[in-house]
């Protein structure tokens, strides 16, 4: 009987053993951070963790795994500042083995000093031009975690602040850090040397093949002799990216001051292809199926002009134009746009063919400001309608625009405010004169810290004054019901109507709009919104008459170049000939 359980006994054991010998699964726990990102960094540096899926073949090698971890998540937890930090292991054989990595930070050390001396190192001796800059600059918070990456981070900020005041030849000689153990605190001290104070030398611009060095030289935004600004260097290379003649734009120096005591620039760049084609088909239950098709010159004459060839053809709207640009024509930041155009519209209230041909003159004002002023020449024929004519008009363009939004295609902050105004005088027909002019504001409102909730409100205000509305041709009357004003009514039909229903056109108009755009996911976003307005005969925008409204529902998803849309409007004033609800794709937020 003794020998029967002895037997029992010793089969128990080797079934254990020849368990866990075997290969097996394991799975880890972190306990004792409650930092979340400390958490994710110990974890994604884990090869205990990064290899939880793969089977190893026995204990052994398990805490072999486990020993050769406990370094490196040490190691993480000093530099966040736990300099105490312990850590110890279980592993506990239920259902299935567990390793529980039990982690004691212990107290966190805060920095209680941090000091910026100059040369020579030994003297600490404060570095003067640091009265300029203030550790918060450089990224130091004093009684706060003694973060390493911060303190090293801290040092690339100083060179860049002392290249902004013009040492682009610093640098960091020495690094002290005192961890006192008893006080758990930490003392940094830096020693750096600022080099010579440095002006601007002379340019060499390497890696041109089409484009002329003139052209270059305009964009450089600072002098030879100037002292060296790092917020030139940037503003240069902004200037030559929005060409969208080069592929990569680095400026740098050589190093060391030549005999003029000036520091050597250079530019390096690769230049893109200079001209490309595009050709795309689209479909909108407004415009039915249609096809876009482009060529252009970005290089023309080797100085950045560019020549451009466009036609979109739908059936509602067909355009073909005819673009040359000069950029820079006499001074940095002025375009000058010669262009023409022909376009024909066939909508419900009109059929109608314009001939466009005009220049303007494009000045960027800042990062916010922009200012157009041009003539043009029209010819336009108007058919099929309850006001046919032909009108050749010349007019005077004016577009004013003064920006803050965060982004073109998705702003989540500030504002955008347009202004549009164009004196026409007829050269034809009856020489009627009239104004036509519009001011558009774009609010961006987030409603959470995130900013993943923003209200969006829109509201354009229009006039047209001069002649009477039957001398303005039926294209330049307001007419609601785009993608761009009452969503979900009929295309182009909202407007006052005579005796049959046929829509007039306006001369004032208000058009608002509201969106609550809730970004859910990444990459999802809802966009509730709602539209209203009222078109009138009256010279200018007023509250009374008929107001139209509208309500929908938006789709967004969010890619690396921006949201593509889709909105479903549908009318709440609907009209015998009015759809129940409209669809509309486009890329980008809807304004």
């Amino acid at each position: 009987m003794l020998l029967k359980r002895v037997s029992y006994l010793i089969i128990f054991f080797i079934g254990i053993t020849c368990s866990v010998s075997a290969d097996f699964f394991y799975r880890v726990r972190f306990r004792g951070v409650r930092e979340t990102k400390l958490l994710n960094i110990l974890k994604e540096n884990s090869d205990l963790l990064k290899f939880e899926n793969k089977k190893i073949p026995s204990i052994n090698a398990l805490r072999y795994r486990i020993n050769s971890d406990i370094p490196e998540l040490i190691r993480i937890l000093h530099a966040y500042s736990y300099y105490d930090a312990r850590i110890d292991t279980d592993i506990i054989f239920e259902n299935e083995v567990d390793v529980i990595v039990n982690i004691h930070p212990g107290p966190r050390y805060l920095l209680k000093s941090f000091n910026v001396y100059g040369m020579p190192c030994d003297e600490k001796r404060k570095l003067e031009i640091m009265e300029e800059i203030s550790l918060k600059e450089i990224g130091i918070e004093l009684n706060g975690p003694a973060i390493s990456t911060n303190i090293l981070d801290s040092e690339n900020y100083l060179l860049e602040k002392l290249a902004a005041k013009s040492y682009p030849l610093a640098t960091i000689e020495k690094r002290d850090v005192l961890v006192d153990v008893q006080e758990k605190s930490v003392r940094v001290d830096i020693c750096a040397d600022t080099g010579p104070f440095s002006r601007f030398g002379s340019v060499t611009i390497l890696g041109l093949k089409d484009i002329d060095p003139r052209f270059i030289e305009r964009k450089i935004a600072w002098e030879e002799g100037e002292p060296y600004d790092l917020n030139l260097i940037s503003l240069t290379q902004k200037r030559l990216m929005k060409t969208n003649l080069f592929g990569s734009v680095l400026v740098s120096h050589t190093g060391e001051l030549d005999e003029s005591k000036e520091l050597p620039m250079r530019i390096k760049l690769t230049e893109t292809k200079h001209r490309s084609i595009n050709i795309g088909v689209s479909y909108a239950t407004i415009d039915g199926p249609g096809v876009n098709a482009g060529w252009e010159n970005r290089n023309v004459m080797h100085l950045g002009q560019l020549l451009s060839l466009e036609a979109d053809i739908s059936k509602v709207a067909s355009t073909g134009s005819l673009t040359y640009k000069i950029p820079d024509f006499y001074q940095l930041n002025r375009d000058y746009i010669v262009q023409g155009m022909v376009v024909r519209e066939d909508v419900v209230p009109y059929l109608a063919f314009t001939y466009r041909g005009g220049n303007r003159l494009e000045w960027n004002i800042g990062d916010n400001s922009k200012v157009s002023f041009g003539a043009k020449v029209e010819y336009i024929d108007v058919i099929k309608s309850i006001s046919n004519g032909k009108f050749t008009l010349l007019g005077l363009p004016l577009y004013l625009q003064y920006s803050t939004a965060s982004s073109i295609l998705d702003p989540v902050s500030g504002y955008s405010i347009y202004y549009k105004a164009t004196p026409y005088q007829a050269i034809s027909h009856n020489k009627d004169f009239f104004f036509k002019q519009k001011i558009i504001g774009a609010f961006y409102l987030p409603l959470d810290p995130s900013k993943r909730i923003v209200a969006a409100i829109r509201v354009q205000l229009g006039s047209i004054v001069g002649t009477s509305l039957f001398n303005v041709p039926f294209t330049k009357r307001f007419l609601g019901g785009s993608d761009n004003d009452l969503r979900g009514y009929r295309f182009k039909t909202v407007s006052p109507t005579n005796a049959n229903g046929d829509p007039l056109g306006g001369r004032g108009v208000i058009y608002g709009t509201l969106e609550l755009r809730f970004r859910v996911t990444e990459s999802i976003g809802l966009v509730p919104f709602t539209d209203w307005g009222n078109v009138t005969l009256k010279q200018y925008p007023t509250v009374t008459g008929k107001w139209f409204k509208s309500v929908g529902m938006g789709l967004r998803y969010f890619t690396f170049f921006g949201p593509l849309r889709l909105d479903v409007g549908v009318p709440l004033d609907k009209r015998k000939r009015d759809p129940n609800y409209r669809i509309y794709l486009s890329i980008g937020q809807t304004f």
